[in-house]
C-alpha cells in the first residue's frame, strides 16, 4: 500500500545578513516587502532609517518596504548617509557594507544584468522604477579615500542614463586615482554562491 504519511521538515534559514546580500544583489523586491513587514511595516522603517541616519523624517517616506511605487520618496542626501550610518553600524561586528551590497567586479545580480561600468571594488545599489534611474554605494579612491556617492536620475532611457552614471564614476577614479578596496570594504560573503531555501538545509524530522 502506498504511505500517505507526509514528512515533517524543518528547514535552517541562512544567517540574516546573508539574506540581506542575497537580496540586494539580485534586487528582490518581494523578499524587502517580508523584511519590513517583519520590522513593523514601511511607516516604522521610515522612522528607524531617518533616526540612523540622523536625517529629517520628510526626506524618507516609504508606503512599502520594496521602493516600488512613485509614493517612495527619498533624498540622495538621506541615501548615502543610511549607507554611512550602516558602515559605521558594523564597524563593532566582524562585517563590513561590503557584505549587505553588491560589489563591482565581485558580485553579479543586477550589475552584471545591466552592463554596468562601475569601478572596480565599489560597493552599490542599483534602483529602477518607471523614469527614475538610482544607483549609489561607496567608491575608493587613492586620495580621497572612500568616496560615498547617490545618483538620482530621471530619464526614460535607462541604458544611456546608467552608462552616464558609470561615467561619471570613473571620472571620479581618474581624478583620484584608482587603489584597491580596502578592508572596511572588501567582503567576506560571496554573494554569488547563497542559495535561499537550498535543500542541504533541511532536515527530515519524521514520518
Amino acid at each position: 500500500s502506498v504511505s500517505t504519511e507526509i514528512p515533517i521538515i524543518r528547514h535552517k534559514s541562512l544567517p540574516l545578513i546573508y539574506i540581506l546580500k542575497t537580496m540586494n544583489v539580485e534586487s528582490n523586491n518581494k523578499l524587502a516587502e517580508i523584511i519590513a513587514s517583519n520590522l513593523g511595516g514601511a511607516k516604522v522603517v521610515q522612522q528607524k532609517a531617518a533616526w540612523t541616519a540622523g536625517v529629517p523624517q520628510a526626506e524618507i517616506q516609504l508606503i512599502n518596504g520594496s521602493g516600488l511605487g512613485v509614493e517612495n520618496k527619498i533624498s540622495p542626501r538621506a541615501v548615502s548617509a543610511m549607507l554611512i550610518a550602516i558602515q559605521r553600524y558594523l564597524q563593532t561586528s566582524e562585517w563590513v557594507i561590503a557584505d549587505l551590497f553588491p560589489v563591482s567586479g565581485y558580485d553579479r545580480g543586477t550589475l552584471v544584468d545591466q552592463s554596468r561600468n562601475i569601478p572596480q571594488g565599489s560597493a552599490v545599489k542599483t534602483g529602477t522604477l518607471n523614469d527614475v534611474i538610482a544607483l549609489a554605494g561607496v567608491i575608493p579612491t587613492r586620495e580621497e579615500g572612500l568616496v560615498w556617492f547617490t545618483m538620482i536620475n530621471r530619464s526614460p532611457y535607462w541604458e544611456a542614463t546608467r552608462v552616464e552614471q558609470d561615467k561619471f564614476l570613473q571620472q571620479l577614479v581618474s581624478l583620484w586615482g584608482v587603489t584597491k578596496a580596502p578592508k572596511v570594504i572588501t567582503p567576506q560573503i560571496n554573494g554569488n554562491r547563497l542559495g535561499l531555501g537550498a535543500s542541504d538545509r533541511n532536515l527530515i524530522l519524521g514520518q
